[in-house]
């Protein structure tokens, strides 16, 4: 039977575990005073370090108290790392007695907010308390059933529609707290798919200053045929065709994305958020790639813009250092704000390194077969496919390592260059052997990998030219929200 007790601190003045949690959950911005992320891109995750003060005059007497950090989906093993000595993380049977406590709660300040109307029935009041007394062990379930069973049963009593229980009696029988239906709706939800992952923290004197832990978190990778953030839903071979080119790109070559999606969960836990974001090693921040994005009514992703009738939290980015390889952004205020809350970015390599390096080796190459093409024969056949291998032995030599510069975050196309070069060659060479024998082949076969390898110049080039460019962009401070009046801004930007 699910029950649970009225304010525990209104009786005996002390608060257990999970009555502090309720009131955290509930109003953590009173309790959580400050949130400090530092995060660094490495590889396909981003190392974490999440720093947590908390305002100790709004604790309430209790020895410790829990605090959700996570909320990993159920069967996934979220790992983190809790670097504050006096803290430590609860177990898996704490998770779901917690869970189950805040369930409880929930459906006793709903139940306690009911107001019969006059002219119902004896009889039909029974009949409804009836009705809610009798789901309660199956709410309690939600927490330790599977992830199928516990959506299943959620279904099965929750209206996604009305946000709420379906046993809730209708309007004209009965007044209640909609609040609390929907808190209650809104955390069956979570814990039929998640799990809460406690830590336990000491309170009073023995809280300290800074509870911090290290974690790992996922970023998404930004699909450009997925359509812009805002924008209509694409063509469905559009889309096709961005799942193949990603599959190809990520799957087959391990390619590093360069822009990147973070979903932000803290900022609506605190008054005052701060993120520094540090790019991977030999890449920096694009100049404008920064933005910090949410959902609209409908889903649709847009980014948030400085305007005058923004009626946002507040928030300010800023990327700092000369080579913009750090990102920082705060968020004050965000507490109301229901849809989630993204920070998105772009990086590229560092100019000077593989891909200056690539214009280089195809320059050379295109030089090359276009030189020796003038005047081939046979007594110097030998020599001039000894040049050509010496080429081919060049491309070895600049090809990117991870040794040295991060295989992962090498661009793509400076990471096969290398063997569409050798390629290419390989086909000039055979080119010089051959082409006495067919008209065609003859004449014009020298174009083939001369062409193929001057597109792949071009393009390098053109990509050196447009990462120096960003890269001596001088980097500012974007301001929004509440901040937003004392900004220069423009209309013209669509939401």
């Amino acid at each position: 039977m699910l029950t649970v007790a009225s304010n525990p601190a209104s009786k005996s003045g002390t608060w257990s575990p999970e009555d502090t949690l309720l009131r955290i959950m509930g109003d953590p911005t009173s309790i959580v005073e400050s949130v400090h992320e530092e995060c660094r891109i490495d590889d396909w995750n981003i190392d974490v370090t999440t720093q947590i003060r908390f305002n100790k005059a709004q604790l309430p007497d209790a020895e410790w108290f829990y605090l959700n950090v996570e909320n990993p989906d159920k069967g996934d093993l979220q790992a983190y790392n809790i670097l504050t000595p006096e803290v430590s993380p609860a177990t898996h049977e704490e998770h779901i007695r917690a869970a189950q406590r805040c369930i409880a709660a929930r459906y006793d300040s709903l139940i306690r907010s009911f107001r019969f109307k006059n002219g119902v029935s004896i009889h039909r009041k029974n009949e409804i308390l009836k009705k809610l007394v009798g789901i309660a062990p199956q709410l309690n379930e939600i927490p330790k059933n599977n992830p199928l069973e516990a959506v299943r049963t959620f279904h099965k009593l929750f209206d996604k529609d009305r946000k709420r229980l379906k046993v809730l009696p209708e309007e004209h029988e009965v007044e209640f707290s909609f609040e609390n239906a929907e808190g209650l709706f809104r955390f069956c939800k979570l814990v039929a798919r998640k799990y809460l992952s406690l830590v336990r923290i000491p309170s009073g004197d023995r809280l300290p200053n800074v509870v911090e832990f290290r974690s790992k978190k996922d970023f998404d990778i930004i699909r450009k045929r997925e359509g812009q953030e805002g924008s209509t839903p694409p063509e469905a071979n559009g889309l096709k065709l961005g799942k193949l080119k990603d599959s190809i790109k990520y799957s087959i070559f391990a390619a590093f994305p360069p822009d990147i999606r973070v979903h932000l969960s803290w900022p609506k836990r605190t008054a005052h958020y701060t993120l520094s974001i540090h790019a991977p090693d030999g890449r920096f921040f694009s100049g404008d790639s920064a933005n910090i994005l949410t959902r609209d009514e409908y889903g649709a992703m847009y980014y948030l813009r400085p305007r005058k009738d923004d009626a946002y939290f507040k928030w300010s980015l800023a990327q700092k250092e000369a080579v913009r390889t750090r990102s920082n952004l705060f968020i004050g205020g965000a507490s109301l704000w229901r849809q989630p809350i993204y920070f998105k970015t772009t990086h590229y390599e560092i100019p000077g390194r593989s891909t200056l390096r690539m214009v280089g080796l195809t320059a050379l190459a295109v030089v090359m077969m276009i030189v020796m093409t003038k005047e081939i024969d046979k007594e110097q056949l030998v020599h001039q496919i000894s040049a050509i291998l010496a080429i081919l032995a060049l491309g070895l030599a600049v090809s990117p390592f991870g040794k040295d510069e991060g295989f992962s975050n090498v661009p793509l196309l400076s990471r096969i260059t290398p063997s569409a070069v050798f390629v290419s060659l390989c086909v000039y060479i055979a080119w010089v052997v051959t082409k006495e024998t067919i008209f065609f082949w003859s004449i014009w076969g020298w174009l083939i990998p001369v062409i193929f390898v001057g597109v792949l110049l071009s393009i390098h080039l053109r990509r050196a030219i447009y990462i120096g460019r960003d890269f001596c962009k001088e980097a500012g401070v974007v301001n929004g929200g509440g901040f937003a009046p004392v900004m220069n801004y423009s209309l013209d930007h669509p939401r």
